[in-house]
């Protein structure tokens, strides 16, 4: 009797034959895209577009958006990084030219043999020693490798370390390691240290940001876990690994990963004593032997978990601490605490052209501030042209009402459009509300939005075009007057403030 199992496929929905298009396998993810690949040519398609991880015993298809452009499952759009369960049947819209049926089939296993490529024989390489344990945190992104001999000593003293660059470097001299092998210890004195570090009580963590393997094949996942364990091995004493696979809040600087940490931790917690070792340190070029740090995002680690700092030099060397070039922005900076005096709401009926770059806090002043005392606001961003924004203005002006146009506007030619409408409907009462957050500010802010409320952020592009455009509105142009709003913080929680205060970017943006 010919033994039979059961395999999915993303057939064309053009095509009669089932078993065209792309096999997924069984339990195991893989990124699908534009290229030779999977013969995807579609522009509007990102080469990393999907993650797809199938479960033939439920029929169904675990589905994932990596990429920035849009795809449809069932006529329902995939926001990024959410994951979505696709049963038979559906359809999935990869692009928008590129559609697939998701199709479970049985084949007899002869047949399935024949369509497994060498690739997909490799994929079987999965981490068997007994020695490490892995998990992963609740949201799932962030990867814990601990060795069976690692628990927390209390008092809890941290002893934390970056991989790259501070426990180990490449074989090969390049700046990125070219295998899974290609890797040696930093310094021959690094086991020495760490071993003393043990016998004085401290608890060995290791903090890592590895975002590429949000991306990758289970099979390359696996083959990265190996080499977890081979550098541990190496090291030859108890160690717990964090390792942050995505942009969110576990990503250093972000404070996500330390948290995490703590919440493993039952005793009482010496911070004094702890202490983190990093080579993203922000030191300048001291040519020609030390070229610039890359980053700054180890040493703000430390200073938003509150613990000191160390370069793997300074640290396993005792080397002098060298220069660094620090952020010019400090989150924490900010003193107004609430509006200065707006004069709402206005008698008679005015318009207000609101000038703004993205994620300055233009949107939460109009809703919170002006709507409230009876203006009516009209968004570019919900009405998406100006034709329609136009309309709605005009309706507001006829009948007397207070109104916002909501609007980044950045320099003359976009508020001229607005204040030619107003000279057309015969109405001069026209303010100009400038928003002063900072570029740097606005940068902090779209981060932590996106941190918060798990969104996908504005265009890192959209808000360096916005000030290499603006221009500071006057009373030249037409406006009664203008005025400037600071931007003002505010916090549902406590939580919110403090991840607020925190550095969420390096000098990468």
């Amino acid at each position: 009797m010919t033994e039979t199992s059961i395999e999915c496929f993303l057939t064309p929905k053009d095509s009669l034959n089932l078993f065209s298009g792309i096999q997924i396998p069984d339990g195991q993810e893989i990124t699908i895209g534009r290229g030779q690949q999977y013969g995807i040519k579609d522009l509007a398609c990102s080469k990393q577009q999907l993650m797809l991880e199938a479960d033939s015993t439920d029929r169904v298809l675990k589905v994932r958006r990596i990429g920035r452009n849009p795809s449809i499952l069932a006529g329902f759009p995939l926001e990024q990084d959410q994951v979505y369960f696709a049963k038979e049947g559906m359809t999935l819209k990869v692009s928008p030219e590129v559609e697939y049926i998701v199709t479970f089939r049985e084949i007899n296993n002869s047949k399935k043999l024949k369509m497994q490529s060498d690739s997909s024989d490799s994929m079987k390489c999965e981490c068997k020693s007994s020695n490490f344990t892995w998990s992963k945190n609740p949201t799932g992104t962030v990867l814990c490798c601990e060795t069976s001999d690692f628990n927390f000593v209390y008092p809890c003293k941290i002893a934390s370390f970056d991989l790259d660059g501070t426990l180990i470097s490449t074989k090969s001299g390049k700046v990125f390691p070219t295998s899974e092998t290609d890797w040696k210890l930093w310094h021959p004195s690094i086991i020495e240290h760490l071993k003393k570090l043990v016998d004085d009580g401290y608890s060995l963590i290791m903090f890592t940001n590895q975002a590429q393997l949000e991306v990758l094949s289970q099979y390359r996942i696996n083959l990265f876990k190996n080499k977890i364990e081979s550098i541990v091995n190496a090291l030859d004493v108890p160690f717990l690994v964090l390792i942050a696979t995505n942009r969110d809040i576990f990503r250093k600087p972000a404070p996500g990963m330390w948290d995490y940490c703590l919440s493993k931790i039952s005793g009482k917690l010496d911070k004094d004593s702890s202490f983190y070792v990093g080579d993203a340190a922000g030191r300048i070029a001291k040519k020609p032997k030390k070229s610039a740090d890359f980053e700054i995002t180890d040493r703000l680690f430390a200073r938003n978990i509150g613990i000191k700092f160390y370069t793997p030099e300074e640290y396993f060397l005792k080397e002098s601490p060298l220069e660094f070039k620090d952020v010019n922005f400090h989150p924490y900076e900010f003193t107004v605490k609430e509006y200065p005096s707006l004069n709402i709401p206005a008698n008679p009926s005015e318009l207000i052209i609101m000038v703004g770059c993205p994620a300055s806090g233009k949107s939460y002043f109009t809703e919170k501030v002006l709507v409230p005392e009876g203006y009516t606001r009209v968004s570019r961003d919900e009405l998406k042209t100006w034709p329609k924004c136009r309309e709605k203005i005009i309706n507001a002006i006829l009948r007397k009402q207070n109104v916002i146009y909501d609007a980044t506007n950045p320099d003359k030619v976009t508020r001229k459009i607005v204040l030619d409408l107003c000279k057309e409907q015969k109405f001069a009462n026209v303010r100009s509300f400038v928003m002063s957050t900072s570029e740097d500010r606005c940068i902090h802010n779209n981060r932590f939005r996106q941190l918060v409320k798990n969104s996908e952020p504005v265009p890192h592009t959209a808000i360096v075009t916005f000030f290499k455009r603006f221009e500071e509105p006057s009373v030249e142009e037409g406006f009664t007057s203008v005025v400037k709003v600071p931007f003002v913080p505010n916090f549902p929680n406590p939580d919110h403030e403090r991840l607020y205060k925190m550095y969420l970017l390096g000098k990468k943006k």
